[in-house]
């Protein structure tokens, strides 16, 4: 397994942890390709630099690739779908490699594909209005930037946070349902017709949430009553 973390400075914090809840795909991909960005541009931190360290980000790349965006009081973690290249000077290099294409996310892949999400023809109701645009891009850019949507856009994306959220505890204590949001929870999947609950009984410090969702780490149980 390799792990990389990064420290996460202050203006990146406010990108990767977004005043309001995560809605939708959309937004999953826009945080997923603004923190590839990041660390395209930061070197990894020593094993001395990153101990203790609450903010930051942690790239874990084994059977299971994920992203861990963390701070002192909440994280999320989605999957990280592409190659991570070390290159000599410490820096990494991540490319994209699915169905036999090869493609490098460097900063104009990642700005052009933000640019697409960001369109208003992503939201228009005819299907050629979203496909101009990524014409466009394999004319003049890249001529599988589709192939490098389309997977994106189907992925799975793995998204479980974990968050204390003092505000909605005390709402519904005062309502007599205290377990219905407990102060330290796990959230699974974003949106509201599908998004899951587990509650925790104390803090969750970063580690231990990577170490629930590392695949090769002993499995934590869930405490049934």
């Amino acid at each position: 397994m390799k792990k990389y973390e990064f420290e996460l400075e202050p203006y990146t914090r406010d990108v990767l942890f977004p005043h309001h809840l995560i809605k939708s795909k959309k937004e999953i991909l826009e945080l997923l390709m603004e923190a590839t960005r990041y660390m395209l541009i930061k070197a990894p931190m020593d094993a001395k630099q990153a101990k203790g360290r609450a903010e930051k980000i942690v790239l874990l790349i084994d059977k299971m690739s994920r992203l861990f965006i963390c701070s002192d009081n909440k994280a999320y973690s989605i999957v990280f779908p592409f190659a991570v290249i070390n290159q000599e000077n410490n820096e990494l290099r991540f490319e994209f490699q699915k169905d036999g294409v090869e493609i490098s996310v460097d900063h104009q892949l990642i700005s052009h594909f933000i640019s697409v999400l960001k369109s208003e023809s992503f939201y228009s109701n005819c299907s050629l209005d979203f496909a101009d645009p990524i014409d466009r891009m394999e004319d003049d850019f890249n001529k599988n930037f589709w192939v490098f949507t389309r997977y994106l856009l189907l992925m799975e994306d793995g998204y479980v946070r974990y968050d204390i959220d003092e505000k909605s505890y005390r709402n519904a204590l005062a309502q007599g349902n205290p377990h219905t949001h407990p102060l330290h929870h796990i959230d699974i999947f974003y949106t509201s017709n599908v998004a899951c609950k587990f509650g925790l009984e104390s803090p969750m410090d970063n580690e231990c949430f990577i170490d629930c969702i590392n695949v090769k780490t002993n499995c934590k149980y869930l405490k049934t009553i």
